[in-house]
């Protein structure tokens, strides 16, 4: 896969999953949102400036991925987000 097939995966995917965030835990959107945030942008701030609960939440996810390469973050967050569009496709068609 080439990196502009990758890119174009990584966005279907993303926007896939935003349709379907209703379906995961608070802890599993916060893990997707940290693999999201690595796999765009690296490593988070070294210090999270917000004083919202949720931000300071987001940002410690986030930055539990430090070191974690952006390539790496891209492939983990593509097999997640297949592996649960996929399984969310299959509940779909038994029913």
């Amino acid at each position: 896969m080439t990196e502009l097939d990758t890119e174009s995966a990584f966005e279907d995917v993303s926007k896939a999953l935003r349709q379907h965030m209703d379906r995961f835990t608070v802890d599993q959107q916060l893990f997707m949102y940290a693999l999201y945030k690595q796999a765009l942008i690296g490593d988070a701030p070294m210090s999270c400036t917000s004083v919202f609960p949720g931000d300071l939440k987001k940002w410690n996810s986030w930055n539990s991925r430090r070191g974690m390469s952006q390539c790496d973050a891209r492939s983990t967050y593509l097999r997640i987000g297949n592996l649960f569009l996929q399984g969310l496709h299959e509940l779909n068609t038994k029913r």
